[in-house]
């Protein structure tokens, strides 16, 4: 009778564990791509603003394109870290990390985008900033979640098991580093 009762014990405790789907990998990595892809365009497009009013037509239009992608992979994240450790990668589980600091650098370049009126040169030079920035978050998140999938056994064309190198880190000031 013992073993009849601890059995629904110890289901539960396994199905407490991370549940994350192939498909929520796959929309994590398809996200951080997409978001490295606009950060490109909106640089490209950055360089041909003339006037404050394009600046702002072009960063509204960007911004309304990454920040729903943004929310949904932080939404994701923290499963996906909990799935790292349960794989025994604990230190490679920073996409929590790495989605807040991609809405971290977004908010931030929000307030600074277009904020000169005189000087269209500072206002490229501050896109670009943030373009460099975010293909970087987007690339390292994307190369985490392709470790998270090959560790799940998943077959997306992804690589080996091995950490993507750099590790995200939320820092004492409140902003985020991406630490080799």
């Amino acid at each position: 009778m013992r073993y009849f009762l601890l059995a629904p014990v110890v289901v539960t405790t396994v199905a407490c564990g991370a549940h994350v789907s192939s498909t929520d990998v796959q929309t994590f990595r398809s996200d951080a791509l997409a978001i490295a892809a606009a950060a490109s365009t909106y640089s490209s497009q950055a360089a041909q603003m003339q006037s404050v009013s394009g600046c702002t037509t072009v960063h509204q239009g960007y911004d309304s394109q990454v920040r729903p992608m943004i929310g949904r992979m932080q939404s994701l994240a923290p499963e996906m870290d909990s799935m790292m450790g349960d794989e025994q990668h604990m230190g490679d589980g920073d996409m929590d990390c790495a989605a807040n600091a991609m809405m971290a650098e977004l908010d931030a370049h929000r307030s600074a985008a277009c904020a000169s009126s005189a000087d269209m040169a500072a206002n490229e030079a501050e896109a670009q900033r943030h373009s460099v920035a975010m293909m970087q978050w987007a690339t390292h998140a994307a190369d985490r979640s392709q470790e998270l999938g090959s560790l799940m056994g998943m077959a997306m064309g992804m690589g080996g098991n091995e950490s993507s190198g750099s590790h995200c880190r939320h820092d004492s000031d409140g902003g985020y580093s991406l630490d080799p």
